[in-house]
């Protein structure tokens, strides 16, 4: 029986989600249109980027000696920020692959990781090696994936 009513829930929590993407699609405020960007759009983004920043904050700050970002972070993005820019975008099932949002999000959670090891912590990092090893080489990965994605970006943008 309890699980019953966890599933209820579940589902009337889907229900209620899904609804709510019908009703901002219909408004025409998740328009995939450069020309007529929505504010609910605009705002799904900056809301994502958020989101971004204090995940990574809060998985990595002041962890250097645990692999983070394929294992932790990057699962995170493929499991939650994935499957729910999707269902933002389910009316247009083109947009995700048309508009790139694999790559998107894969820049924004590299650069969130990036600025949080190189702007807070850089000197931790030096000061405890050859302990924050896995940290150096999580950076460096981290910023190859972001300056590969810039550079896909800006020949898109050409």
């Amino acid at each position: 029986s309890a699980s019953n009513s966890y599933e209820s829930i579940k589902f009337n929590e889907y229900d209620e989600e899904t609804k709510f993407f019908e009703y901002i699609h219909t408004l025409g405020w998740l328009s995939s249109s450069a020309s007529t960007m929505g504010s609910v759009r605009k705002s799904l983004v900056g809301a994502l980027h958020s989101t971004i920043q204090d995940f990574v904050t809060n998985t990595a700050r002041s962890d250097y000696e645990t692999q983070l970002f394929t294992l932790v972070i990057m699962k995170w993005k493929e499991s939650v920020l994935v499957p729910f820019v999707r269902a933002a975008l389910r009316h247009d099932k083109d947009a995700f692959v048309r508009e790139d949002w694999d790559n998107q999000l894969n820049l924004a959670v590299s650069e969130a990781f990036c600025n949080l090891r190189i702007t807070e912590e850089m000197f931790d990092i030096i000061t405890d090696y050859p302990d924050s090893e896995t940290a150096v080489i999580e950076l460096r990965d981290a910023l190859f994936r972001f300056h590969t994605g810039m550079h896909y970006f800006s020949k898109k943008l050409t």
